[in-house]
């Protein structure tokens, strides 16, 4: 339950993004199946990271993907956990550490994305409060971390 709660806030999180593309895509991306091995293969910082939107974007609804939609999961999967690993829970709003894409060794465009994301969530949750609204935002835990290693 506890993990659901957590992908449920990271949706609402990643849907303020650029594109309302990259909006869909990157608030299923959790769900998708991947295979583990790859993705912890690009978990090694020395491989440059970027994915191709596009490629992403035709497979979500499709039960076959192709072997370059499904490389293109495992690489957006290792993408966020890069990324999220730097983002810690301050004062009821999501922080990441990371001052730019090179850190982590991706593209300028997916470390734009996550950003965007992060603060139209922090935002949105922020909005609530001022609403009255009772608010819980998850920490990224490692549990969080590994399921995207799955």
């Amino acid at each position: 339950m506890k993990n659901y709660l957590f992908s449920i806030i990271m949706i609402v999180c990643l849907c303020g993004c650029g594109t309302e593309e990259s909006q869909d895509l990157i608030s299923i991306v959790n769900e998708v199946k991947t295979d583990g091995q790859q993705v912890r293969k690009y978990l090694d910082k020395e491989i440059y990271l970027d994915v191709d939107v596009q490629v992403l974007s035709s497979g979500i609804n499709t039960l076959s993907r192709s072997a370059d939609e499904n490389d293109e999961f495992n690489k957006m999967k290792a993408v966020l956990y890069r990324f999220y690993s730097h983002v810690k829970t301050i004062d009821g709003k999501n922080i990441c550490s990371l001052k730019d894409a090179r850190e982590i060794n991706i593209s300028e465009n997916l470390f734009s994305i996550l950003q965007k994301n992060l603060k139209a969530g922090n935002d949105w949750v922020e909005r609530c409060k001022e609403e009255g609204k009772e608010v819980v935002v998850m920490e990224v835990t490692d549990e969080y971390l590994n399921s995207l290693l799955k």
